[in-house]
């Protein structure tokens, strides 16, 4: 099933007389203009949704909700007549003390203790095995009487009902590249193993969401024990895992990225590695996965990171590595109906 509702937006940056550069797009004078897109200036077939009475000026482009906009404001924020806030920026932290350098890593917000974990990963060397957590100023090493063993390529999803933060999977960094397929729940102070009674094969560089609706982390696919990459979907509600049998999926790969949207309900997956880089988008609604057909979409990539924005209902993607491993910065936004 393909569907093709959905858009990714790449924001543009101009500058805007008076303020600060901001994410706008030139919406030309196709004011209302409804067919997918902006012509940047001069009539003609538009390619995006033009905010009305944008008219031959610099405005805000939401192509999710067409909201009238201020001149220059950013897709996505909100608007007020006159002005528009600041856009988004990325800053760096400068903690007095941080996890040190590595890749590999898995990371998740808990919520209920409104701080982010931090486990394992890859220092050119070896396989870590530590916890940290990063509570918005400073990261603390946290030191559980139990731990998972050292790993890269694990995967962490927050289980919101219960609570914790859920581990599955990963690299343990030998020789042979032993995959796992232990589960593994930090429950703000230790890590325990569980003991689900069926659960997927080892496998490392796979994606996890929690669905919230439906109180599932779902994983899909990863690199498994045999080349080639792994196509399957399971469901983790907090004691067992379970395999899904949707009627279709996306194809076999590993490296790509998951998030829920929460608003419409559905899993989001982008890209990855199944040989290539495919340049597609698939959504899982607890019960199949349907490839989405967007009018413009990020280049293919691997790991890329995404994540859900709740305030403007989006799921954003960030970075990458595209064809010949080409480092990637690039910051896309998707969502719609």
């Amino acid at each position: 099933m393909t569907i093709g509702l959905r858009s990714w937006v790449a924001p543009v940056r101009l500058a805007v007389a008076g303020a600060a550069a901001l994410l706008c797009v030139a919406c030309g004078d196709d004011t209302g203009a409804t067919d997918g897109g902006h012509d940047g200036g001069g009539g003609g077939a538009d390619a995006g949704v033009c905010i009305p009475n944008c008219t031959g000026r610099t405005c805000g482009l939401d192509p999710m909700c067409g909201l009238p906009c201020a001149p220059g404001c950013g897709a996505g924020q909100e608007c007020v007549a006159g002005s528009c806030p600041a856009g988004p920026t990325w800053t760096e932290a400068t903690p007095a003390e941080a996890p040190g350098v590595r890749s590999g890593h898995a990371m998740a917000y808990d919520a209920a203790r409104e701080r982010v974990v931090l486990f394992g990963g890859w220092n050119s060397i070896e396989a870590l095995g530590d916890t940290w957590v990063f509570d918005g100023t400073t990261w603390t090493e946290i030191t559980p009487s139990t731990s998972p063993p050292p790993r890269l390529g694990g995967a962490m999803a927050y289980d919101a009902t219960r609570e914790r933060v859920v581990l599955f999977g990963g690299n343990d960094g030998t020789m042979t590249t032993s995959r796992l397929g232990d589960t593994w729940e930090l429950d703000g102070a230790t890590w325990i193993g569980a003991a689900p009674a069926t659960s997927p094969g080892p496998r490392s560089d796979h994606a996890m969401a929690y669905d919230s609706a439906r109180a599932r982390i779902v994983l899909f696919g990863g690199e498994g024990t045999a080349p080639g990459g792994l196509a399957d979907t399971w469901e983790y509600d907090g004691t067992n895992w379970a395999e899904a049998t949707p009627t279709a999926s996306p194809t076999r790969r590993a490296l790509h990225a998951m998030a829920y949207d929460a608003a419409r309900g559905r899993v989001v997956l982008f890209s990855g590695d199944d040989g290539g880089r495919p340049r597609d988008t698939w959504e899982y609604d607890g019960t199949t996965w349907s490839e989405t057909t967007p009018a413009v979409s990020p280049t293919g990539r691997r790991w890329h990171s995404l994540a859900y924005d709740g305030a403007h209902e989006r799921v954003v993607l960030y970075g990458g590595l595209g064809l010949g491993d080409t480092e990637l910065g690039d910051t896309w936004q998707y969502g719609g109906p």
